[in-house]
């Protein structure tokens, strides 16, 4: 459907319609096999459209250590935090 509008013009290439620095995000061991039914930790209504429905401006990485770019490429830390 994409290729589709991409060559009758109404689309741009996928080419130009990334940023200028995307980011690649890589799988912890590989492609897992999926199936009909998605589990899922919350419950709460509310934090399930806020997961889904929002990106943060900063992730943490893989151990939970470190603040991330996401959204946010660069920040500061005032003195009064």
């Amino acid at each position: 459907m994409l290729a589709e509008m991409v060559q009758a013009g109404t689309l741009p290439p996928v080419e130009e319609r990334l940023p200028v620095d995307p980011m690649v995000i890589e799988p912890i061991a590989e492609v897992g096999n999926y199936c009909d039914t998605w589990l899922r930790c919350e419950t709460n209504p509310g934090h399930v459209a806020a997961r889904l429905g929002a990106e943060p401006l900063v992730m943490w990485d893989r151990d939970a250590k470190t603040i991330l770019p996401n959204l946010a490429h660069k920040w500061e830390i005032s003195a009064d935090g």
